[in-house]
């Protein structure tokens, strides 16, 4: 009659064993997803960056280049007057170089955020599969570590401008 348990405790423990592996496995498979979303959320500011820096600086180009030319056509007709007040001119273009740098300001607070979650999650993710019961588990189904934010290319590097263009 004691022989009768056995095939049930087997049993037990077996699907026991099961559900702690699975519990385990979707674990890192739901730290790993976290690492990637937020590499998605990295990428997505360094594309925004660049658009923008892409954008603006054309735009205040042309902008200050059509003031250029208004400016010279008024100082050409006004002369003498204007010629003290182009010793020191304040053109409207300022306002976009202005307006240039508060929206770059706000992407790189938004792009620093994402790198900051991103090394978080990346670390979380490395955590677990170098500690156990995970590391077991981790080398068992080839979970590999990643690698902390680092800049790649010059595409996602220190982008500088310079204004004016060259001529």
């Amino acid at each position: 009659m004691s022989v009768l348990w056995l095939p049930s405790v087997i049993i037990g423990t077996a699907c026991v064993l099961a559900l702690f592996v699975l519990v385990r496995y979707n674990a890192l498979l739901r730290s790993r997803s976290r690492v990637h979303e937020a590499w998605s959320a990295v990428d997505v500011q360094l594309r925004c960056r660049s658009r923008l820096i892409a954008n603006v600086v054309e735009a205040v180009r042309g902008y200050a280049a059509h003031e250029r030319r208004v400016f010279d056509r008024i100082t050409a007709a006004l002369g003498r007057v204007l010629a003290v007040a182009e010793d020191h001119p304040q053109l409207r273009a300022s306002h976009s170089f202005m307006s240039l740098g508060n929206d770059l300001h706000a992407i790189e607070e938004k792009l620093a955020f994402a790198r900051e979650r991103y090394n978080r999650n990346v670390l979380d993710y490395n955590t677990r599969i170098e500690t156990y019961p995970e590391a077991f588990f981790a080398h068992a189904f080839n979970f590999m570590p990643d690698d902390l934010f680092e800049v790649a290319d010059e595409t996602h590097g220190e982008l500088r401008v310079s204004y004016p263009p060259a001529a």
